[in-house]
């Protein structure tokens, strides 16, 4: 994701309407530097598995994006509820995600995941709002960054 990060530090983004997400291998990157809709002058590593840095940073700056493991069988088949996870390869990152928020059902703590904006792809969403999934606080063996300033 740091390298995600560095390019649109020095590039800029495209807008989602112009570069919409595909989920599907890409071999190309059709970057457009006239439809960027937003810059970024600088990100912060948030170290692995430490959630309290996580839950400060989502409480005090906002969404953070996280690289997990979303190959395994029980969250490419998610329902509803809050998604628990018995074994995570910390080693096979594979999806990034949001983390817009958190929060605590029948004793159970969660993260609130914002989904991909896909129309290929799209996850059930009873339990928090129309546009976000629920993880299960789990010991964090992920990619977290967050962005110290937007432009646009």
């Amino acid at each position: 994701m740091d390298d995600a990060f560095d390019y649109i530090k020095l590039h800029g983004i495209d807008t989602e309407e112009s570069y919409p997400y595909l989920a599907k291998l890409q071999f190309w990157c059709y970057f457009d530097k006239e439809k960027v809709g937003a810059t970024l002058t600088g990100y912060v590593d948030i170290p692995s598995g430490n959630e309290k840095e996580l839950f400060k940073a989502v409480a005090t700056v906002g969404p953070v994006s996280v690289g997990i493991n979303a190959g395994g069988y029980g969250f490419m088949h998610y329902g509803s509820g809050i998604y628990e996870v018995d074994e995570c390869d910390p080693q096979k990152l594979n999806h990034g995600v949001l983390i817009v928020g958190y929060g605590s059902e029948d004793g159970k703590d969660y993260w609130i995941v914002k989904k991909q904006a896909s129309n290929k792809i799209t996850y059930p969403t009873e339990i928090i709002s129309s546009s976000n999934l629920t993880l299960l606080f789990f010991p964090f063996n992920l990619l977290i960054i967050h962005p110290k300033t937007f432009g646009s």
